[in-house]
């Protein structure tokens, strides 16, 4: 004999059971309302929008794998990196497949900025698997690449030696080429600076390898002849061209007043 509540059914009122049946129906028919809604609760498919209203939303440890969210497995020494279900090894690992597998540093070496590759300190060049101690030869210094090394000022390379720089009169030690270079004034001509021959009312330029005309000349082959400049005229600093003087404007050859609009 069924109980409710304790007490054989039998013994509740008739009103009692009648009520009770009611109440356990419209429970049956009200909850797949409540967690399905209509459609799943008449048994009709989900529909699209059905789906998108229940869409779930991963966490930062997931990878959505269509409408669900599953959790991203790392392999051992690894971590979250780039998008969706991506990771990186940990410094100091390097990626192996599936998996992270820590690398042993040669001796002298150090780890990049990436944490996944190598570099020799300085002072060492990398000879494959080892970082090899370089040797300085006397009057030079390591370079800029760490593993070479660089003549100091005044001396150049022979082999593995620097030797001191022959200087020719007039010129004097480059600072970064290791050669030399001839003062201002001066073109290098084979081993020997020869002094730049000047036209008159020439100047030196370029660094002191080539030559300008001076204010108020310009340039006709190895020459330099006077500008004729129109009144309230002015040559330019290059001697090439010229402009007119502030309060004037050039109107052909001319420089003149400019005109007022009435």
């Amino acid at each position: 004999m069924t109980e409710l509540g304790g007490v054989p059914e039998s013994d509740l009122p008739i009103k009692t059971k009648s009520r009770m049946t009611w109440a356990l129906s419209a429970l049956i028919l009200v909850v797949p309302l409540i967690l399905f809604g209509p459609s799943r609760a008449q048994g009709v498919p989900p529909t699209a929008s059905d789906l998108q209203t229940s869409e779930q939303h991963c966490t930062d440890k997931q990878v959505r794998a269509g409408i669900a969210c599953h959790d991203v497995v790392l392999p051992e020494h690894a971590h979250r990196g780039g998008y969706g279900g991506d990771w990186t090894c940990d410094s100091g690992y390097v990626d192996v497949g599936a998996r992270c597998m820590a690398f042993v540093l040669p001796k002298n070496s150090r780890l990049t900025n990436s944490g996944n590759t190598w570099e020799c300190n300085d002072g060492y060049v990398d000879s494959g698997a080892a970082c090899t101690q370089v040797n300085l030869p006397v009057h030079a210094h390591m370079g800029w690449n760490r593993g070479g090394w660089e003549c100091d000022a005044g001396f150049v390379t022979t082999g593995t030696e620097c030797v001191a720089l022959t200087v020719p009169e007039n010129a004097a030690a480059a600072s970064t080429s290791g050669g030399w270079d001839c003062k201002a004034g001066f073109v290098r001509v084979g081993t020997a600076c020869v002094a730049l021959e000047l036209p008159q009312n020439a100047v030196v330029a370029g660094f002191g390898r080539s030559w300008r005309c001076g204010e108020g000349f310009t340039r006709a082959g190895f020459s330099c002849v006077k500008m004729v400049l129109p009144a309230h005229g002015t040559s330019s600093y290059s001697g090439e061209s010229w402009y007119c003087e502030t309060g004037y404007e050039r109107r052909g050859q001319t420089c003149v007043l400019p005109q007022r609009q009435p």
